[in-house]
């Protein structure tokens, strides 16, 4: 990591591996650049922009303990979530491949614990050893998934349920170019051969970010080319671990808001469905960073009383751009 800093909307890291001369850009929603500190060596995926800039995709992983001299670094062989801590102290890592092959789930020291500031539910890719008690251990070093303003960016389906006409596919952005009007869609990971072209008309490049993940329509160009159709939505909130992402069954805007940060949305299938607005909770209304007027596609859950209430994580419509790119040729 060569800046970072909290309040900040990208840092660059140092990476002669990248194979290329410029620091490798990665935006906030790809990683919190409060979560990292000058220094850090971090593991990512590299892809470049259109224009050839170097650029991280989400998952980016933070190297967690010290290497002996002379070790090589090298990526962890498991990847699990830290489920629980035992009464010393210590994580207990969920991990199916691990415990299918040794019989029992790893665990991290509490030392490493408490001195890397992991907790429950925290995610790391890791090697294994045997203790000298015979506990199968987290080897160290291991790798910690950093979070992102947009929170973690788990695997999705091909295709997410209809909405108007169409299909629904979830993606993840793969690249995006401001200055000429453009970006990408990660297109294999959503099930087509190339990737997805999306024009500012659809939606505002500078509006997305690299690793951010998408609800879109597609349409096909004159030679067969997928294109994300209008309007382009951008997944808000967290997804609970081991849960399916799914695309909002309903539609509306945030028409008005309550006490203490509190919102409603405003439906017309909902108010034939239940008779009355969505209402948003005010921690939902944080942590999607969701705003008077937006335009949201969500789920809901119903509360004893019989209110329809957004469940989290939503989709907020982005917006498109009317200012014509110089070259939006892809």
């Amino acid at each position: 990591v060569k800046t970072a800093g909290r309040g900040k909307e990208f840092i660059f890291m140092d990476c002669p591996d990248s194979g290329h001369d410029l620091d490798v850009f990665v935006h906030k929603a790809v990683i919190d650049p409060g979560s990292v500190e000058v220094g850090d060596t971090l593991a990512f995926t590299l892809h470049f922009t259109p224009d050839g800039k170097p650029q991280a995709a989400a998952p980016v992983w933070r190297l967690c303990g010290w290497l002996g001299e002379g070790e090589k670094i090298v990526f962890g062989e498991y990847v699990g979530t830290i489920e629980k801590l035992t009464a010393a102290g210590a994580g207990e890592v969920d991990c199916r491949e691990a415990t299918a092959k040794f019989g029992r789930r790893p665990t991290i020291y509490s030392t490493l614990m408490q001195s890397k500031g992991l907790d429950v539910g925290d995610v790391v890719a890791f090697d294994v050893r045997t203790g000298s008690k015979g506990h199968l251990q987290v080897a160290a070093p291991f790798w910690r998934r950093c979070p992102s303003d947009q929170g973690a960016h788990l695997a999705y389906p091909q295709a997410a349920p209809s909405l108007g006409k169409g299909k629904v596919y979830i993606g993840a952005v793969k690249s995006v170019d401001p200055a000429k009007g453009y970006g990408f869609i990660d297109g294999p990971a959503a099930g087509f051969k190339q990737d997805v072209f999306v024009l500012h008309s659809v939606a505002d490049p500078s509006s997305l970010a690299p690793g951010q993940v998408v609800g879109f329509q597609v349409k096909f160009d004159e030679k067969d080319r997928p294109q994300a159709a209008a309007p382009l939505w951008r997944m808000a909130g967290w997804l609970k671990e081991g849960l399916e992402l799914q695309f909002g069954k309903y539609t509306g805007e945030i028409a008005r808001l309550g006490s203490v940060g509190m919102g409603f949305v405003s439906s017309d299938a909902i108010q034939r469905q239940f008779g009355r607005d969505v209402f948003i909770h005010s921690r939902i209304m944080e942590n999607c960073e969701l705003s008077l007027g937006d335009h949201v596609a969500f789920d809901v859950h119903v509360s004893g009383d019989g209110q329809p209430q957004l469940s989290a994580p939503c989709w907020v419509r982005v917006p498109a751009s009317e200012v014509a790119a110089p070259d939006a040729a892809h």
